[in-house]
């Protein structure tokens, strides 16, 4: 995976003031989940059908009888059937009225019904954030006649259930529907990124339905919480990559909520309102390889979650723009692992530890804007990887170890830099920005 330190556009919502997101409510969505559907968007497919009425109302009793049972069992509602406009009535009767409705298992008719009220619950679908809502960018094969495992972004496994929903950048709007619980037992990826879906409150509990969840990309929508993450996330024992930067998560989070997802391995929680300090439990967790909080009210030191045996597989931590008290660790040295590092505008104070000479996979450093004092130890002679080391805008003092130069110098990365505060760092002429 590149190191490349990526940019995001980030949305207006990001921007806004606490005036937005401090309150009774942060987000108080409009309408019922699927929003009015009575004057559709402009290329959204309605039900429709060539069958006999009576044919397609005999259908729409039996499918939907299955659904009630479905549903109780789950402990979900169903009174959402009594609205002809929901995204749940919408659904079944479409299936109900399919041409291929007879030649459908138990089993694909409610995996369609179920992909049916995704798409009316996100398709031109309008909330608090979203006042015009044009419709998905495209929808290729979706609810037509064919297989859904050919629809856009639909991925099955070898038993034709679907195994991940994959539709980022699409312009999604509305808002999760509990349905997806009924694809529970086979969905293992649900990437959403950047679109424009609300989600808070209740709805936040479809998560703990899908304890087979390997993969949620959510970053860049409206997922609101005041609880840092949402509870239900502790029922996701399978996830192994989480990324929600870019949303409205408030809140410290749950050390518990951490603590049970063992298999996760990258973690990205940027650009958030995320408060208090980051739970120990993830400096614990065995696999963490990335480790993205940059963005956030975070008001912490370093001990804890550096504390030895903690973050072993740490590849890439980024910890940018929040408070950070106390020096750096010397337990940092530990952390062999370590391929980037970023600690940038923050507060860290104190020398940099001899330990980080530890560090020989180290290839990118970023530590500007702080209060870091001393000079750079001679010891980093031993970074022999270093691509990018920044350290201006800090109380450093001294001469710039040569072999830092001469490692950069040679590196091959096309965003290779060496800066310091070259009033107090002598260079030798090596720095490429002087501050």
């Amino acid at each position: 995976m590149s190191l490349k330190r990526p940019f995001y556009k980030k949305r207006w919502v990001w921007m806004l003031t606490a005036i937005l997101i401090v309150g009774v409510s942060v987000i108080v969505m409009v309408g019922t989940a699927g929003g009015d559907t009575s004057s559709p968007s402009r290329g959204m497919v309605l039900p429709q059908s060539d069958l006999p009425p009576e044919e397609v109302s005999n259908n729409k009793n039996e499918l939907g009888s299955v659904l009630v049972s479905i549903y109780d069992r789950l402990g979900l509602s169903w009174k959402s059937f009594a609205d002809q406009n929901s995204p749940q009535t919408m659904a079944l009767t479409w299936v109900a009225g399919s041409d291929v409705y007879a030649n459908m298992d138990r089993s694909q008719r409610i995996q369609r019904y179920t992909l049916g009220v995704f798409y009316y619950s996100t398709y031109s679908q309008m909330h608090i954030f979203i006042t015009e809502a044009p419709g998905w960018t495209s929808a290729s094969r979706w609810m037509s006649q064919e297989n859904e495992c050919t629809w856009e972004g639909i991925l099955c496994n070898s038993n034709s259930k679907v195994s991940g929903i994959l539709l980022p950048e699409h312009s999604l709007t509305g808002t999760l529907p509990m349905e997806l619980a009924l694809l529970r037992d086979n969905l293992v990826t649900l990437d959403l990124a950047r679109n424009y879906i609300a989600v808070e409150g209740e709805r936040l509990n479809v998560f703990g339905y899908l304890y087979k969840l390997a993969n949620l990309i959510f970053d860049d929508n409206y997922m609101s919480t005041t609880t840092g993450l949402p509870s239900s996330f502790s029922q996701l024992l399978a996830l192994e990559k989480l990324t929600l930067s870019y949303n409205l998560l408030q809140g410290q989070i749950d050390g518990s909520v951490i603590a049970s997802m063992q298999a996760l391995t990258h973690l990205e929680i940027e650009s958030n309102y995320l408060s208090g300090s980051l739970p120990v439990q993830v400096g614990q967790l065995p696999n963490l390889t990335y480790l993205y909080a940059r963005r956030n009210n975070f008001d912490m030191n370093l001990d804890d979650i550096m504390a030895p045996g903690n973050l072993q597989s740490m590849f890439a931590l980024w910890l940018d723009s929040n408070t950070i008290k106390g020096p750096l660790p010397t337990t940092i040295g530990l952390l062999t692992d370590l391929t980037s590092l970023s600690i940038t505008s923050s507060t860290l104070k104190g020398r940099l530890p001899t330990e980080m000479a530890q560090l020989t996979e180290l290839r990118r450093l970023w530590l500007y804007d702080n209060n870091l004092s001393g000079s750079i130890p001679a010891e980093f002679a031993a970074l022999t990887n270093l691509e990018v080391f920044e350290v201006y805008e800090n109380q450093v003092v001294g001469e710039m170890p040569g072999a830092i130069c001469q490692a950069i110098k040679a590196a091959e990365y096309e965003y290779k830099v060496l800066t310091a505060d070259c009033a107090e760092v002598q260079c030798g002429g090596c720095c490429t920005k002087c501050y």
